[in-house]
């Protein structure tokens, strides 16, 4: 199943709603229809502020300066990857995004504690148009929130390296930590 995840932004909660919309254990639709609009706001804005949520961002130009590469602009792409989180990113989700040297870079958001029963791992796609710099090495960023020790201590023990402290953001002050797949 392909959808078009170009414009989400994890930092946008509507975004976030319709991201959940197309979990499901067996890659299905399943929407949060039986939900009012507003109880899956508040839900979701919950889940942000006070799970370990693993935002996995690509560094780069496009990135940091919000230009959309060309060959996105008539596209469709992304596709949805559920599976238990298993506090490791595999190696095989990135090259799956892969595409004539295209950087598509794979990413996840990860809210383990409300998903248990679904085994809820949500692949977001981000794009660089030249590739990754540095001979192809992928760059994948994450920001976890200071206010989560156990997630904290998880990044540093699945190798990601602290880059940056008290980043603000709208939900309050965040760690931004990195990790280089290669």
């Amino acid at each position: 199943m392909k959808i078009d995840l170009r414009h989400a932004k994890i930092k946008d909660v509507d975004a976030v709603i319709e991201l959940f919309r197309y979990a499901s254990k067996d890659g299905e639709y399943k929407g949060f229809d039986d939900i009012s609009y507003q109880k899956q706001k508040d839900l979701i804005s919950h889940m942000i502020t006070n799970t370990p949520v693993f935002v996995v961002e690509l560094s780069g130009e496009v990135r940091e300066h919000g230009k959309e590469p060309e060959f996105l602009k008539n596209e469709i792409i992304g596709t949805t990857s559920l599976r238990e989180f298993d506090a490791e990113l595999k190696e095989e989700d990135l090259k799956a995004f892969s595409e004539e040297g295209k950087c598509m870079l794979a990413c996840c958001l990860i809210i383990k504690p409300f998903f248990r029963n679904v085994g809820f791992a949500k692949m977001i796609t981000e794009f660089a148009e030249d590739g990754a710099k540095d001979n192809n090495i992928a760059y994948l960023r994450t920001i976890i929130s200071i206010h989560n020790d156990p997630a904290n201590k998880l990044a540093k023990e699945t190798g990601y390296v602290l880059v940056k402290s008290n980043v603000e953001n709208k939900e309050g002050k965040c760690n931004l930590w990195e990790k280089r797949i290669s």
